[in-house]
This record gives structure tokens, C-alpha cells and sequence, in this order.
């Protein structure tokens, strides 16, 4: 279970957008983003889940990781 989720927290964490502050919603198979930005319910599901995660994670490294991206999502 650790392992997947590291894996998914590593794929939350990839698709956020540092720049415009929301996350990508779909991946081609060639690891592209597609479309250019994701739509508000991907950002309101991303935001979610790593809330649960940073509150509720035994893994101290998720619980850090996942507060760092959901403060830094907030302003979107």
C-alpha cells in the first residue's frame, strides 16, 4: 500500500503546474500533458486528496509533500 501511494503522490506531484499553480488533468502515452490546462473539478479533486493526505498520512514524508502542493494550489 506505501508503495502505490508514493507512486500516486509522485503522479499528483507531476502533474501539478508550478507556473499557473493548477494541475494537468490528462497524459498522453508519450508522458505530454494534454490539454494545456486541466479543469476546475481535476483541481478541486487534486486539492482534495492531498488534503486527506497531508491529514491523514502515517508516512511523515507524504504528509509534508502533500501540504507543500496543496498550499501552493490554494491561490488557483
Amino acid at each position: 500500500m506505501a508503495e502505490l501511494a508514493t507512486r500516486y503522490l509522485a503522479f499528483v506531484y507531476h502533474a501539478f503546474d508550478h507556473e499557473r499553480r493548477t494541475f494537468h488533468n490528462f497524459m498522453r502515452y508519450d508522458r505530454t500533458w494534454l490539454p494545456e490546462q486541466g479543469s476546475r473539478d481535476c483541481h478541486g479533486r487534486a486539492v482534495w486528496a492531498l488534503a486527506v493526505v497531508a491529514s491523514e498520512s502515517k508516512d511523515a514524508k507524504h504528509r509534508t509533500l502533500a501540504a507543500e502542493v496543496f498550499r501552493n494550489a490554494l491561490p488557483a
